[in-house]
């Protein structure tokens, strides 16, 4: 039966204003209501709908949004377990103390009454109202059997559901267009959105018209979620613990907002086989609380309005407010123990084999010894080359060779081994059997293992080791993404290793724009800047603007889910940190907010269980238990794994475990369990009690027991810690001994529930499983609060770097064999988890990165540690990915004659020339490197230590406009003034690390970028010298060519086309040593002395090995290599070069022998492409720049 009240016409009532709090609360003499309240620009009051009736208006203005003329609202499960509707209005309201109280009641068929007590109140002043309800059981008919009630709102704006945007955290953003099938939310078909709210990382839906912006959310304040009773199953059930609710829309008649209590969800739910994310069902799944007189149950809703010109503002908007309502405790875990912990486990597990891998298992057991095996995979979901990379920053650091050699052994592998003929490495090695696997080549994998080996470069290049087939690795993969990017800036999802198309879809573009920004700071080379915006355009428009945060992993294809956004929020960060473009930051914030909504931000309790399962869907399947001795057996309690499916199995119990007398027989049975399970009666003396499984409903559950439990005249449980046995079990962490040993609610081995929920994070749509990933995320957060100010942000990254590792096993509390492990992650939605007993080596690897990040930048492992020693304007220094001059080395010596670049030390950008101008006052700033003439300056030595820095474009020097003295006076060029001009001197001062302040002679006052920008175009100027990285820089040398060579001078040879130079591999002294290209990196066996032959022919010896320029074998074919040999005298025309001219300071060089040119193969700018002869093309590649170094 349902009991519908009509509308009523409105009547006008008097009413007063007053204060409360500071806020003004206003009871309205005016036609918005009977009486009100106003939170900032809304109004929320009690509508009188005629002859003693009244219900609820939301306003805006005198503008009504939102209503409820029903506002009691009523769910009965009757005798026949059906269910019953109410609904009614308010019939009494009382005004005080700057709060509203309504009151009501409902009556059903039956003759149960239930009163209703709202009481309204003004939450604060941003558009926020709180409704407290409590509802009392006033007379109780015993032909109802449970009850929930419902608080409901529906915005006026539209009838149609697509007209609103949704965001419930973690489930449903905007119009779910790409979401699994089955997932809840999915189908727009449905009539009930309704989700339980233990899937929600805070409890809270946001409905936001789409036209207008205005939104409207319900946030269940001070949740405290409990249940008394099973949650794995979908039957009705009815208890008075249930103390969780459900918060959604129903469509129809118009889309409305609900919160129900206790829960129902559907009509998409995931009461199925929601622990392995397969199987989604649809219907109502409800719980009541019983129809008894005096019982009663309350729940307070903060009823929060507002709006906002995007969803990405409203998502965000909503979901800060309500985390602040929570305010999670940080948990504080010192990263020092966590960093030493990984780097202990890492050295235990590194292991070698003989076909050239090394690297650490795919998972170890957690409460087990061993591992799964050395399935090694480069980045996602492996993360074996940031393994690599982390142990070899700690051999640095902490002056570790193990960890080094280990280290440098893992990026060797990955580097020499993996890489493809198209530049796109393999992923998957198995090093036991010495095979590569067959996965496709995901995008995010190769992202994550090519940033790997480049911070291990990095790494490596600033202590002074040089690792060329590292660098050649990352070059090769960055020129594969320059060469595959489509023309609007994306990348296609997978690839195959021939570099074809696997998988054609572009949301995983975000991936690899961060490695790019870093292997651009560390070559300079342009290709990988521009590649990077340009994917980072194509991500504004299709994942940012669009909110499409999808497939960030390579097994979530075709959900949005929370790693795509921790991929996007990196990416923004990066090119943030790179062009200082506030368009970047803007979406870094978008994105974590997105990101910020997959993670628990308060907690329920999660209780651990363990089961026995047999090894199989295998029928029959039996348990048995020895209790030890003979007993009088009158009950025996059976705990299935799914509640939401049937069971049918046989009871039998014997004395000598031979003879077996049946006990219950449910061979027959077609009802799912109720509350906790089978409770079977009977009477029998026995020692031995066996179970034997014969069939499931469906035929797809394996056996699996998590409680058998036995029973005689009292209340002991007989079979708790006997001796237990089974056809088969699934493994030891299944064993049979689980389904006896009492674990439901405790186990020492499990960090929950004493660990929380806060920090951990669902993983995806479909499904409500969380895992531990957000470990990974502090740095990039905590980097965003630096850059924004926004405290919101910080606190969010303390959760992560605390919380969200509190399931690890950090001070051996738990037992694991490594202090480092935790568990992937758990399904704790039905208050009882389920345990992940494997920790995969990915999750320590992220879990240090982001450390390492920390540490790296700002000095420190701990935040609260950054935040106790340095300044705002210190962090906002250090806040950026480092320029790691890995392919082009600064110099340690200013010499005069030479020009450079000059970078600086904060933004990796260089001193520019605005617009390449050659005027008198034309502006000097900075800008990323374009390989510019009005970028090169040539310095020339004025004596007393200054020099004057001219322009190769415009022939003008750095100048101090007006020879101001003054803090800020802006910095030029101009025509060189003569040496009276101490404007345009500067005296160059090192600071350590390759890095220079550049002081003007006149003002004594340093070369500064303004306010320490990074972006692209800010202005340069002159300022007391602070010490600070805005003021320093690195000067990289340009090569210059010759106008003609002179008989024994040395210089470096650079290719025109990749700026490389003609280099000695690995510095080898041997004869027929091979000769390619490589980065400067001012080493001698990149240094040739040019011997005249004549005739117009000259030999090259190189500096290093005394040899000379050899084709071998005195072939004249193309592609003939060319390596170093030992001179062979006057005769030997094959290392004998002719040097022709080609224009602009470039030559070829042409073997006497055979007539062709020395070549960069393929035209490659890759470091370690082999060089050969071939036929003269005219090409960039065979062009060569002579650069004196003496």
């Amino acid at each position: 039966m349902m009991t519908l009240w009509r509308t009523w016409p409105k009547l006008a009532l008097a009413a007063s204003l007053v204060c409360s709090g500071g806020i003004f609360v206003s009871k309205q003499a005016s036609a918005i209501g009977v009486t009100s309240l106003t939170s900032g620009s809304y109004t929320l009051a009690l509508d009188d709908l005629g002859a003693g009736h009244y219900g609820v208006g939301v306003y805006k203005g005198t503008s009504k949004l939102d209503e409820q003329t029903n506002p009691l609202s009523l769910q009965i499960k009757n005798a026949a377990s059906g269910e019953d509707s109410y609904q009614g209005s308010y019939t009494s309201w009382t005004s005080a103390g700057g709060g509203i109280t309504a009151t009501g009641s409902l009556t059903t068929s039956s003759g149960s009454r239930f009163d209703y007590t709202d009481q309204y109140s003004v939450q604060d002043g941003t558009g926020a109202f709180l409704m407290q309800r409590t509802v009392m059981v006033g007379a109780a008919n015993s032909a109802d059997k449970g009850f929930a009630t419902r608080y409901a709102l529906y915005p006026l704006a539209s009838t149609s559901l697509s007209a609103y945007n949704m965001f419930a955290p973690g489930n449903w953003y905007k119009q779910n267009s790409n979401v699994v099938a089955g997932a809840l939310a999915s189908d727009y078909a449905d009539e009930n959105f309704f989700i339980k709210e233990t899937r929600l990382p805070l409890p809270l839906v946001m409905m936001q018209t789409a036209m207008t912006g205005e939104s409207l959310s319900f946030i269940h304040k001070n949740a405290n979620l409990t249940s008394a009773q099973s949650e794995s199953t979908d039957s009705w059930l009815v208890d008075g613990g249930f103390q969780f609710g459900s918060i959604g829309v129903k469509k129809s008649p118009r889309p409305t907002l609900n919160f129900i209590y206790p829960s129902t969800e559907g009509d998409k739910n995931y009461y199925g086989n929601d622990q392995n994310r397969m199987l989604h069902l649809t219907g109502l799944v409800r719980r009541s609380h019983p129809v008894q007189a005096g019982f009663s149950h309350a729940y307070s809703l903060v009823i929060k309005l507002g709006q906002d010109s995007t969803f990405a503002g409203g998502e965000g908007s909503v979901w800060k407010y309500a985390y602040g309502l929570y305010n999670p405790a940080v948990v504080s875990i010192d990263a020092n123990t966590l960093y030493n912990n990984d780097l202990a486990y890492f050295a235990a597990k590194y292991k070698s084999f003989a076909n050239g891998a090394s690297g650490l298992p795919w998972s170890s057991l957690t409460t087990e010894t061993g591992d799964t095996g050395y399935h090694l995979q480069s980045g996602f979901v492996g993360q074996q080359t940031k393994v690599g990379w982390e142990l070899i920053r700690d051999g640095y650091k902490n002056n570790s060779a193990g960890n080094l050699s280990k280290g440098v052994a893992m990026i060797d592998f990955w580097a020499n081994q993996s890489m493809t003929a198209a530049g796109i490495p393999r992923t998957d090695y198995f090093a036991e059997s010495g095979n590569w696997g067959s996965d496709p080549l995901f995008l995010r994998t190769v992202s994550d293992a090519a940033e790997g080996v480049l911070d291990a470069y990095n790494t490596a290049f600033n202590r002074g080791d040089y690792h060329d087939n590292w660098l050649i690795y990352v070059q090769k993969f960055g020129d594969f993404l320059v060469a595959k990017q489509a023309a609007d800036g994306s990348w296609a999802r997978s690839y195959n290793p021939d570099g074809s198309v696997q998988n054609a879809g572009k949301y995983n573009t975000t991936n690899p724009i961060r490695f790019l920004v870093k292997l651009y700071l560390a070559t300079h080379d342009q290709r990988y800047y521009t590649a990077a915006v340009n994917a980072g355009n194509w991500s504004l428009t299709n994942v940012d603007q669009n909110y499409n945060y999808v497939g960030g992993t390579p097994d979530n294809n075709n959900t949005i889910d929370k790693e795509a956004g921790m991929m996007a929020l990196n990416a923004f960060n990066a090119l943030y940190d790179v062009t200082g473009d506030s368009q970047w930051l803007n979406a870094a914030k978008n994105a974590a907010n997105y990101v910020q909504s997959w993670t628990f931000a308060y907690n329920y309790n999660v209780y651990p269980s363990t089961r026995w399962a047999a090894n199989g869907a295998v029928y029959p399947s039996w348990l048995k238990v020895d209790l030890g001795a003979s007993y009088s057996i009158e009950r025996v309690e059976t705990m299935f794994e799914w509640g939401n499916a049937y069971y049918k199995y046989k009871i039998e119990t014997s004395t000598d475990n031979v003879n077996w007398t049946t006990f219950s027989d449910r061979t027959g049975n077609t009802a799912r369990p109720v509350s906790m399970g089978y409770v079977d009666s009977g009477s029998a003396t026995a020692r031995y009690v066996r179970i034997t499984v014969t069939a499931a409903e469906g035929g797809g559950p394996w056996p699996s027991i998590y409680e058998f439990r036995v029973y005689g005249a009292g209340g002991t449980n007989l079979a708790q810690g006997k001796t237990a046995t089974a056809s088969s079990e699934q493994d030891a962490a299944h064993s049979a001994a689980k389904a006896v040993d009492g674990v439901v609610t405790s186990d020492p081995k499990s960090p929950w529930p004493s660990a929380g929920l806060v920090g951990q994070s669902l993983v995806a749509t479909g499904h409500s499983y969380t895992d531990t990933f957000m470990i990974n995320g502090p740095a990039e957060f905590y980097r965003l609060y630096v850059a924004t100010g926004d405290a919101q942000y910080l606190s969010f990254a303390k959760i992560l770097a605390n919380n969200a590792n509190a399931p690890t096993d950090y001070d051996g509390r738990l037992g694991y064999q490594f202090k480092a492990l935790l568990g992937e992650g758990i399904m704790g939605n039905n208050f009882t988890e389920y345990y992940g007993l494997e920790c995969l080596t990915w999750q320590l690897a992220v879990q240090l990165e982001s450390i390492a990040m920390l540490e790296d930048l700002f000095g420190y492992k701990n935040i609260d540690q950054i935040e106790a020693n340095l300044s705002a304007g210190q962090k906002q220094m250090l806040n950026h990915l480092n320029y790691a001059p890995a392919g082009t080395k600064p110099v340690t010596q200013i010499k005069n004659g030479k020009v450079y670049k000059i970078v600086n030390r904060n933004s990796g950008k260089l001193i520019d020339v605005q617009g390449a101008s050659t005027a008198n006052s034309a502006n000097i700033w900075q800008y990323h490197d374009i390989a510019g003439a009005g970028q090169q300056w040539r310095a020339v030595d004025q004596g007393g230590g200054y020099w004057k820095f001219v322009n190769v474009n415009s022939g003008k020097v750095i100048d101090v406009e007006g020879s101001s003295m003054a803090n800020g006076a802006n910095i030029s060029q101009y025509t060189d003034t003569g040496a009276g001009a101490t404007n345009q001197q500067w005296q160059v001062i090192g600071v350590g690390g390759g890095y220079w302040k550049i002081v003007n002679r006149n003002s004594g006052k340093a070369i500064d970028v303004e306010a320490s920008g990074r972006d692209d175009t800010r202005n340069i100027s002159q300022y007391t010298d602070a010490g600070t990285p805005n003021q320093q820089w690195a000067f990289v040398e340009v090569p210059q060519g010759v106008s003609a060579l002179m008989n024994n001078a040395v210089y470096t040879i650079v290719n025109k086309n990749s700026g490389k130079l003609i280099d000695v591999q690995g510095a080898s002294t041997a004869n027929s040593a091979n000769i390619w290209q490589y980065h400067d990196i001012a080493g001698t066996g990149q240094q040739w002395k040019a011997v005249d032959q004549g005739g117009g022919y000259w030999k090259f010896v190189n500096v290093n090995s005394g040899k000379v320029i050899d084709v071998e074998g005195s072939s004249t074919a193309n592609g003939a290599n060319i390596s170093q040999y030992t001179d062979t005298g006057a005769g030997a025309t094959n290392q004998m070069w002719q040097v022709v001219g080609v224009g602009g300071g470039y030559w070829k060089i042409v073997n006497r022998n055979s007539g062709k040119l020395i070549d960069v193969e393929a035209s490659s700018t890759v470091d370690g492409t082999n060089i050969s002869q071939y036929q003269d093309m005219n090409t960039a590649n065979q062009q060569w720049l002579f650069n004196l170094v003496q």
